[in-house]
């Protein structure tokens, strides 16, 4: 599974015309470079619903993004990362393919209207708030909410919604493919055009997941109506991937425009995330002192869990953190190392 920091996920094709929008040692990127980046975070905005708002800030923004990823793929060349790399390849393939299923799929979903209200994120904010689920003083009011969590739970709402039209979407293409469950427990539990899911790989997904998330699935396995729910999860996404890799061979999607850009800046995204998970994640430590220290601190975010139950997202949660401290102070290095120049002038030039 892929290591994503988030701070990095756009990247650039170079050509050879144009004013110069920054310089990175003796590289010149020009205007039809930064362009590209800005016309692809604008179709990725698109295709996820999203309203791409340009203000002077988010040019800054843009550029600031633009020059980093350049700054960690010319660290990841350097040390011999590229798309030749036989890592690169294998798991180039499966970021296309997912990349693809995502795109096809948000071209065939209505979510007209799915945006919440403030009255909708009010009414779930109560609502978690008194199940406990959110982390706020009991007598704190909507009003008085940060933008930083109102944004979280209007984001939480917006994807319940979309969740359950693609379940709908997905339930209709089951019939039309005629998809055959055998039950979680079988050794194949789905059947789709021919092609089976084992259940060893609905497993070994949802222990990729929960590992993530720092949760045994030995300890979900103890609860089995809870475990089949998580199971029957992937495997919902799982066949609706199948469908969907059906439908964009036969009606060759990955041949249009937009598909081949996108193809090329998802190869670069995978060097990006192999390099700084070889790079900086795999290396960072985590002592038991520190995982301490965390445990005290946040006893009662943690529900008074005991600290074995929680030991393994109590470990993940600090080599997040490091990594992207870690990350941030290696760009501030590489930006003096390579005595960086930005050309402020040319985003005028810049079709937002």
């Amino acid at each position: 599974m892929l290591f994503r920091l988030g701070i990095l996920s756009l990247f650039l094709l170079s050509f050879s015309f144009g004013d110069w929008v920054a310089k990175i040692g003796p590289k010149t990127y020009l205007d039809k470079d930064f362009q590209d980046f800005v016309d692809y975070t604008r179709y990725v905005f698109s295709i996820s619903g999203q309203t791409f708002k340009v203000d002077e800030e988010m040019k800054m923004s843009l550029l600031k993004q633009f020059i980093d990823n350049e700054l960690v793929l010319t660290e990841a060349k350097k040390k011999g990362i590229d798309v030749d790399t036989p890592e690169i390849k294998s798991l180039y393939q499966g970021e296309i393919d997912k990349w693809l299923s995502q795109v096809y799929l948000a071209g065939h979903l209505d979510v007209k209207g799915v945006n919440p209200s403030d009255a909708d994120i009010k009414g779930e904010f109560e609502r978690l708030k008194s199940s406990g689920v959110i982390n706020v003083p009991a007598g704190m009011k909507y009003s008085e909410l940060d933008e930083n969590t109102k944004s979280q739970v209007a984001q939480k709402l917006y994807m319940e919604r979309v969740n359950k039209i693609k379940d709908g979407y997905r339930e209709e293409e089951e019939k039309k493919f005629k998809v055959k469950r055998n039950g979680l427990d079988s050794v194949y539990v789905a059947v789709v055009n021919g092609e089976r899911i084992a259940r060893s790989e609905v497993e070994e997904i949802l222990k990729q997941q929960l590992d993530l998330a720092g949760y045994p699935i030995e300890e979900l396995r103890k609860n089995k109506k809870e475990y089949d729910r998580y199971r029957d999860l992937v495997l919902n996404d799982l066949i609706l991937n199948k469908i969907l890799k059906f439908k964009i061979n036969q009606e060759n999607f990955s041949s249009k425009k937009e598909i081949q850009l996108a193809s090329n800046f998802i190869k670069k995204q995978v060097i990006l995330q192999f390099f700084l998970k070889k790079e900086i994640y795999d290396k960072i430590k985590v002592s038991d002192s520190e995982k301490d220290a965390f445990y005290k601190t946040h006893k009662n975010e943690l529900k008074d869990k005991p600290f074995d139950k929680v030991n393994e997202f109590i470990e993940s949660s600090l080599r997040q953190e490091k990594a992207r401290n870690e990350l941030m102070r290696f760009i501030e290095e590489k930006r003096d190392a390579y005595s960086v120049q930005r050309n402020f002038k040319e985003l005028g030039a810049i079709k937002f």
